[in-house]
């Protein structure tokens, strides 16, 4: 019967700790897939970001570079006659340009800023789940690692605790059937030999006493090694239960690390892009301003014969034009390239650490039924050892006068 529970108890306990592998890996990869998602919607957004700025840096010094041309060709056209309107014109397109374009750099700051808070609330929201999945595994590793401290403490179940009477009766219920087997085994010898009621002669007393002490013995042994197997199995149960709880809490506290670390990089990267695209229409603006003042300036001093330097500057002016968007439109590019390469390295290494973090979980929980299966197994050998050794036991000794149970001699024990 013990094998039995043995078997069934290591079944379960098996069973019970591929669940919490599981269960544990399970969550694991929902954190990293969750991650994932994350990142690729971030990376998403700045790449629409990206290349809208970039378009409209690109439509912006195209339209400077044709509105200074155009500018130019109709005040060569008629500079002594128009000339004060066209440099009045020039001046106004210039501000008017400067105001838009300062205007677009505002707002590019403010779509890398909206986007930037988008990514730190998705991060923020994932670490923030993962966090949540692994509290129960932290509260269930707690209570176990409280359970083991009081068990192992003195007094404790734990600590070294003996077998006692009631121990020896509850760990082998044929004991007390063994003695008074015994004791009638005497008796009837005592009848055979015509000593009923007589005192008992030396040699049937000291086998009798024999065999009661082989019995306790036997009985005591068992005890102590049922206490035994119950302990190891129980402090087995309870550090696996502590070490996942402690891996558990080591998992959420780097998950909160990480989408912090993030948010505050994802902060961080959108105010420098704010910033610079800010600074570059604002150099951008102040320039076109200067040039419109300086044209306008030109074509009210000038007479017919500067046309051709008007067309000249007009000119330089849209080739500076395009130089300038190009380059703007690169470092746009490149900082749109920078921030989705640090979303993907950062959400690449948390998904790594979740994959760590599963196989770690189902290595746990096969040592687990590892451990039960040999619990098990144990037991079985226990309960087959003890069989053994009952089936073929003789109280007296084969010297005795008396013979095993159907040996079919005038004094049999006749069980």
């Amino acid at each position: 019967m013990q094998a039995i529970t043995g078997v069934i108890g290591g079944i379960q306990g098996a069973s019970a700790a591929h669940n919490a592998a599981n269960a544990s890996a399970t969550g694991y990869n929902n954190a990293g897939q969750t991650m994932t998602n994350a990142v690729a919607g971030a990376n998403q957004t700045i790449n629409a970001n990206v290349n809208a700025g970039q378009q409209m840096v690109q439509n912006a010094g195209a339209t400077a570079g044709n509105n200074a041309l155009t500018t130019a060709a109709n005040g060569a056209g008629n500079v002594t006659s128009t000339g004060y309107d066209q440099g009045a014109n020039m001046t106004n397109s210039a501000q008017a340009f400067g105001n838009n374009s300062t205007a677009a750099g505002t707002s590019a700051g403010a779509g890398a800023t909206t986007a930037a808070n988008a990514a730190a609330g998705g991060a923020n929201a994932a670490g923030a789940s993962a966090q949540a999945g692994m509290n129960p595994y932290a509260a269930t590793g707690a209570n176990a690692t409280q359970t083991l401290q009081s068990m192992t403490a003195p007094g404790g179940q734990l600590s070294g605790k003996m077998p006692t009477a009631a121990d020896v009766e509850s760990s082998n219920p044929g004991y007390q059937f063994q003695i008074n087997q015994g004791e009638q085994a005497l008796q009837r010898s005592q009848a055979a030999t015509g000593n009923i009621g007589a005192v008992a002669n030396g040699g049937a007393l000291k086998a009798l006493s024999s065999y009661g002490q082989q019995a306790g013995q036997a009985a005591y042994q068992q005890a102590f090694n049922n206490i035994q197997t119950n302990n190891q199995n129980t402090f087995s149960n309870l550090s696996n239960l502590a070490g996942q709880g402690q891996n558990a809490s080591q998992y959420a506290g780097n998950a909160g690390m990480n989408t912090a670390q993030y948010a505050g990089n994802a902060g961080t990267n959108a105010a420098q892009y704010g910033g610079n695209a800010n600074m570059n229409q604002t150099n951008f603006a102040g320039t076109l301003g200067q040039n419109a003042s300086t044209n306008a300036a030109g074509m009210i001093n000038s007479n017919a014969n500067n046309t051709a330097g008007m067309l000249n500057q007009a000119s330089q002016y849209a080739g500076n034009a395009g130089v300038n968007t190009a380059e703007n439109a690169s470092a746009t590019g490149m900082q749109g390239a920078g921030l989705q390469s640090a979303n993907t390295m950062n959400g690449a290494n948390y998904v790594g650490n979740t994959q760590i973090g599963a196989g770690n979980a189902l290595g746990s929980g096969d040592l687990g039924a590892a451990n039960a299966w040999n619990g098990a197994l144990n037991n079985v050998a226990s309960g087959g050892n003890m069989a053994l050794g009952m089936s073929g036991f003789n109280p007296f000794g084969s010297g005795s006068a008396m013979s095993a149970p159907g040996a079919g001699t005038a004094n049999s024990w006749g069980w």
